[in-house]
């Protein structure tokens, strides 16, 4: 879901936004962690970089609009709202037009020679539940992420109705973008285990300097 948005068209890969402004969202967050790993990972070093911490993806979003800077990090949907804002009036009349440049789940697969996927969001279970109400919620999560992936539009209008500050056009834009599959635990074990140890590498504080034991990974 992340990746690297601008107004110049040239810019096709990461090293490319070396000594260039970039506006970041969620400083010491999951964005800002998986920039850094690739950065470092490739060779560079972060000061090479120009990164303006900002608070939001919306914010940087508005700031791009604004001509306020002309590279950010986002994630979907605001690439794609970004993108559908400066393409529509009024909006288009004075704000750049902007690119998507770098995915950084391809980056991350490339530069990790893994797959193009970055195991960076789960669905945690706080105290005991009985196994089969687990199992539910997982079936309905999966039929909810099916329906959503093929009916955007629907899926727009419901999400910006509790979700004001999206655009719902941006946003059904969006979907079919975002790469969402879900996994339970102990399929993704594997896939968890080598992102935390490539974290581990680099700075062992972000996972508690060390990994989860298995009573991190729900059994089925």
């Amino acid at each position: 879901m992340l990746g690297l948005i601008t107004k110049d068209n040239s810019l096709k890969q990461l090293k490319d936004f070396k000594n260039k402004q970039l506006a970041v969202p969620f400083r010491e967050d999951m964005p800002d962690i998986v920039l850094k790993e690739l950065i470092k990972a490739q060779g560079m070093k972060i000061d090479d970089f120009k990164i303006r911490y900002v608070a939001s993806p919306i914010d940087a979003m508005q700031m791009l609009i604004l001509r306020q800077v002309d590279h950010a990090l986002l994630a979907e949907p605001a690439i794609s709202i970004a993108l559908n804002k400066t393409n529509s009036l009024p909006l288009k009349i004075i704000a750049p037009n902007l690119y998507r440049s770098v995915n950084l789940q391809k980056e991350w697969g490339k530069t990790f020679n893994t797959k193009d996927q970055i195991p960076q969001a789960g669905i945690a279970i706080l105290g005991n539940l009985p196994n089969k109400i687990i199992k539910r919620f997982e079936e309905e999560y999966i039929n909810s992420l099916f329906w959503y992936k093929n009916n955007p539009l629907k899926a727009a209008k419901l999400t910006t109705l509790n979700l004001k500050m999206l655009e719902e056009k941006g946003l059904a834009d969006s979907i079919k973008y975002v790469q969402i599959e879900y996994k339970n635990a102990t399929t993704s074990k594997e896939e968890i285990e080598k992102f935390f140890n490539i974290l581990m590498q680099s700075n062992p504080k972000l996972i508690g300097n060390k990994l989860p034991n298995d009573n991190f990974y729900f059994k089925e």
